[in-house]
Formats: C-alpha cells, sequence, structure tokens
C-alpha cells in the first residue's frame, strides 16, 4: 500500500466521508506537505480501494442524481491499514519518507500496536548499525586511498544512529504521555492491546485534530 492509499484510508476509517470531505481533511492536516496528492487522484485513490474492497461507498439520498458517494472502511480494510500502518512505521527507512506519513495516520490504530512497532523499528535499527559496523570492520579503507565504499559505510552508520537517537527519545516520551493518559482514563494501553480509535475520544486514542499542528521541516534544516 502506498503513501496515498495509506492516508486516505486512514481518513476514512474514522468516520464515513464524502470524497470532497477527505479533500478537506487532506488540506487542513497540511499533508500535501509530506507527500503529492493531486485533487482528482483523491477520487480514483477511493475507486480502487472500493474495488478491493477495503472501503464501501453509498449513496445518503433517495435522488441518486444529485446524491454523492459516501466513503466507509470495511472490516478488512481495518485490517489491512492496520497492518500496513504497523509494517511501515517498524521496516520504512530513515528520513522524511513513508514512516512519516505513517506516523501522521497512525492515530487510527491501538496506541498499544503502535509502541510495538516502535519497539521493533528500535531493534531492526540497532540489528542494522550492528551489521555497518561489521563491515565497517571487515573492509577497512585503504591507508593511501580514498575508499568511497567506506565512506558511504560511514554515512549510512551516521544516518542510522541519528534515527536510533531520535527513536529512543520519542519512544520515552510516548512512554510518558500513555502511562498519563492510562490514569487519567483508569485504562492501561499495555493490558489493553484491544483498545483501538473507533470514535471514541479516551485519552488513550491520538485525536485527529492533533495533527493538524504537524509542519513538515523546511528542507534546508
Amino acid at each position: 500500500m502506498d503513501d496515498m492509499q495509506l492516508v486516505i484510508l486512514s481518513i476514512v476509517a474514522e468516520t464515513p466521508r464524502y470524497g470532497h470531505e477527505v479533500q478537506q481533511v487532506i488540506e487542513r492536516r497540511q499533508l500535501r506537505q509530506w507527500m503529492t496528492v493531486g485533487h482528482a487522484s483523491v477520487f480514483y485513490v477511493l475507486n480502487q480501494l472500493e474495488k478491493e474492497n477495503l472501503v464501501r461507498s453509498e449513496f445518503p439520498y433517495e435522488d441518486l442524481r444529485s446524491a454523492r458517494k459516501s466513503y466507509a472502511i470495511t472490516t478488512s480494510g481495518l485490517a489491512v491499514l492496520k497492518t500496513s500502518l504497523a509494517d511501515t512505521i517498524t521496516r520504512s527507512r530513515a528520513g522524511i519518507g513513508a514512516f512519516d506519513v505513517a506516523m501522521l495516520t497512525a492515530f487510527s490504530i491501538a496506541p498499544a500496536m503502535i509502541h510495538d512497532a516502535l519497539h521493533e523499528r528500535q531493534l531492526n535499527l540497532k540489528r542494522q548499525i550492528a551489521q555497518t559496523k561489521q563491515a565497517m570492520e571487515t573492509n577497512p579503507p585503504p591507508d593511501d586511498q580514498l575508499d568511497m565504499r567506506y565512506m558511504l559505510y560511514q554515512r549510512t552508520l551516521g544516518l542510522l544512529e541519528q534515527d536510533l537517537a531520535w527513536l529512543e527519545s520519542a519512544m520515552a516520551r510516548w512512554e510518558i504521555y500513555y502511562r498519563s493518559a492510562a490514569a487519567r482514563t483508569q485504562v492501561n494501553p499495555a493490558v489493553r492491546p484491544e483498545l483501538e480509535n473507533t470514535g471514541d475520544t479516551t485519552d488513550n486514542a491520538v485525536p485527529p485534530e492533533r495533527l493538524q499542528k504537524f509542519r513538515r521541516p523546511p528542507e534546508d534544516e
């Protein structure tokens, strides 16, 4: 599932929406700063998701001539969304891209599931760092030559270590927030992994409105 399908499916998962309402949510949350979304493409993706039985559409009015389709997520669509979000958070490469889009739409799945995906990503990063260091030790650069491969190993290692440092900081804040939220609601998401954001307003779900303030960092930073 690509970024655009992931975003649109997560928006429809919140509540049934018309196509133009999906457009409005994309604009309000400024998601075009993180990905390319054409206005006509939204309806194309909705139709594709419907063909794959991930969303269903209906005409809420009896007069079909003036009616507009309303889209809602299906049971299979919700299962695919959860799996795709967790897999993207766990395995996507560092840098602005799929990981960022997945995190921006992660309120569609249970907090405990996001936590597990982040933890698995942490383990993956540590494995990649160990493998890169081993490759550098196995292939040391010649003393009298510029070894571009070794320089790229250094670059890869730096990016991986930077991403790991950010992730561990973010996970620490995540743990603090959800421990506090669980205490306020008397619900512990670590004990209740089935808890999901299905329209409830508990503190265990990340409100979509909070995402409206997210902005993509400037390119020169």
